[in-house]
């Protein structure tokens, strides 16, 4: 066995080991959190159970791409929910709900008429992660226009974005990768596995921190 293969192995159950730890702590902090990081909460409990039924239709099925393909569009509205209630321009005119709902419908229609849902629908995920981020950048543009004198290094609201930019760049970049790799040097496809692994374990390990430190950001925040 390869020195990549052992790594993945690793890797594996540390990263559920962690979201398993993270969706049994975030029940305590629930309604300690603002109305915005409640959708994040669910976020990451929906993500847990992604992988939970994933990894069953992996052994039963063998291709998770449905679960997947339909947690993403879960994933999409409940980020753009967040952005809704954190954003103060995006409260006021439901923009969060518009932006969700338009780019689930194109998911939707991806799925049915273009990349199946037991494929890889790599141009969903490519407009999830420009929508993401998109939004993640323009969080930030309004917290620098609405405070004069600001300390973003202790706010919820600047943490949660940059650890939405950190994931869905990363994540496009291996994804996108991932049909070349597969058809053409199918033996570095461990290599993409870990960057995805390792991506979202620094993801979720992030949730973790700011939950576990929320009462001290929220004093900061209100």
């Amino acid at each position: 066995m390869s020195s990549v293969n052992v790594l993945f192995k690793i890797l594996l159950p540390l990263y559920f080991g962690l979201i398993f730890c993270l969706a049994v702590l975030l029940p305590f902090r629930f309604k300690r959190v603002d109305k915005a990081s409640r959708f994040i909460c669910i976020l990451v409990w929906t993500g847990f159970l992604a992988e939970l039924v994933a990894r069953y239709a992996s052994v039963r099925y063998h291709n998770n791409m449905p679960v997947y393909a339909i947690n993403r569009l879960v994933e999409f509205g409940l980020i753009s929910l967040y952005f809704n209630y954190s954003v103060d321009v995006f409260t006021k005119h439901r923009v969060g709900y518009i932006i969700g709902a338009i780019v689930i419908l194109i998911g939707v229609a991806n799925s049915i008429w273009y990349q199946p849902l037991n494929t890889l629908n790599t141009l969903y995920i490519f407009l999830e992660c420009i929508g993401v981020v998109c939004m993640s950048l323009y969080s930030f543009y309004r917290l620098l226009l609405t405070n004069t004198s600001i300390r973003l290094h202790e706010r919820v609201h600047f943490w949660i974005p940059c650890i939405f930019v950190f994931n869905w760049c990363g994540t496009l970049s291996c994804w996108g990768l991932y049909d070349y790799f597969r058809k053409g040097i199918t033996e570095k496809l461990p290599i993409l596995n870990i960057s995805l692994v390792l991506i979202n374990t620094l993801t979720y390990l992030a949730f973790g921190l700011i939950f576990l430190l929320y009462p001290k950001m929220k004093s900061i925040d209100e």
